[in-house]
């Protein structure tokens, strides 16, 4: 009996935290020079975690996740799962009443670890539990590379809110920082989404499955 085909999708989550460093006083609108401050993006990497587990689908984290329009019988076996994290700190130069940004430093990483879950009904070793892995580390492999793509626009949106800041209050300034580092997350988000739905298709599952004789 043949089995039903396999979905083997990988799944994005939206976390935008924001990690503020105090700072004095509010500036006189006017007092301060145009800052020209320097903004440093990390992007550690994170560990990979695999788990072989009874209900795939148990680990989604929004429903709409697996609403594909797959035709009816399709199976999701595999799933990637990284929640994206960005953070940041300021230093600052103050004084006369004026709080001008001179440092940021965002860390653009994912919680830690990624997990890749695989259904429990493919042993180890087995021809599909190889395959439903290997495609899961091609969405491994995107989650890692489009943080190093977008490391140079949350630079860039994150400087032009620092310079556009000077004058403005810390509270304003964090706000704007806060509003920068979040606009590129959820811009970031949408990139991976894309990039995932392109290894995500019908026709790259039935490839797939090819590979194995069980399916």
């Amino acid at each position: 009996m043949r089995a039903a085909p396999t979905v083997l999708a990988g799944v994005i989550a939206i976390i935008a935290a924001s990690a503020l460093a105090g700072g004095p006083t509010p500036a006189a609108a006017g007092s301060c020079r145009a800052s020209m401050p320097t903004v440093d993006v990390e992007t550690p990497e994170v560990s990979v975690s695999s788990q072989d587990v009874r209900s795939v689908i148990d680990y989604t984290v929004f429903p709409w996740q697996t609403q594909n329009q797959l035709a009816p019988g399709w199976s999701i076996n595999g799933l990637t799962v990284a929640k994206p994290v960005s953070t940041y700190r300021i230093e600052s130069l103050t004084g006369s009443g004026c709080f001008s940004v001179t440092r940021v430093q965002v860390i653009f990483t994912y919680e830690d670890p990624v997990k890749v879950y695989v259904a429990d009904k493919y042993a180890p070793g087995t021809c599909e539990h190889q395959v439903i892995t290997a495609h899961e580390m091609q969405h491994v492999d995107i989650f890692r590379r489009g943080r190093q793509i977008y490391a140079e626009r949350m630079r860039q949106v994150v400087w032009n809110a620092a310079v556009q800041s000077t004058g403005k209050s810390e509270a304003e300034t964090n706000a704007a920082l806060t509003d920068a580092v979040e606009t590129v997350t959820r811009e970031f988000n949408k990139a991976l989404g894309t990039a995932h739905g392109a290894i995500d298709t019908v026709e790259n599952y039935r490839v797939t499955q090819a590979l194995c004789r069980n399916w």
